[in-house]
């Protein structure tokens, strides 16, 4: 019985850490000043709750590179490379 309370209860947390960090309509709510044209070394990626885009830099294989969960990146891996142990490859 007590397995279940808990299990209750952590899914709920769950769901209401989700919800209150990107709510259904926050999107239709922002206004977006969406930025497609970066220039030379960027390249429109999102921004918190994918909602807008914005310019983000590219790095270069061989560069470093990190990833942070639940954060918009301000920068990504060239096309065709990933983050990989802090590297795009």
């Amino acid at each position: 019985m007590n397995y279940l309370f808990v299990l209750l209860i952590s899914v709920g947390i769950v769901y209401a850490a989700v919800n209150i960090v990107c709510p259904t309509d926050y999107c239709t709510q922002h206004n977006c000043k969406n930025e497609t044209d970066c220039g030379p070394g960027k390249t429109p990626g999102k921004t918190f709750c994918g909602c807008c885009s914005q310019c983000v830099t590219v790095i270069d294989k061989g560069g470093l590179c990190t990833v942070m969960r639940g954060v918009p990146p301000k920068s990504v891996c060239m096309k065709g490379t990933s983050c990989i142990n802090g590297t795009c490859q």
